[in-house]
């Protein structure tokens, strides 16, 4: 019995850790596109009062 709550216990902590990792990749991704666009924006933006 308690061989399989360790079980359990190691496959949440598991489960968690990737959909944590999965998370914080997703937030990366987001943030990384949303810096490119501020970016581009800000350089259309040079280009047009240039």
């Amino acid at each position: 019995m308690l061989q399989l709550g360790g079980a359990l216990g190691t496959a949440a902590v598991g489960v968690w850790t990737g959909s944590t990792l999965s998370l914080g990749v997703a937030v990366a991704l987001i943030c990384i596109a949303g810096s490119a666009g501020a970016g581009t924006l800000l350089l259309h933006q040079r280009r047009a009062t240039a």
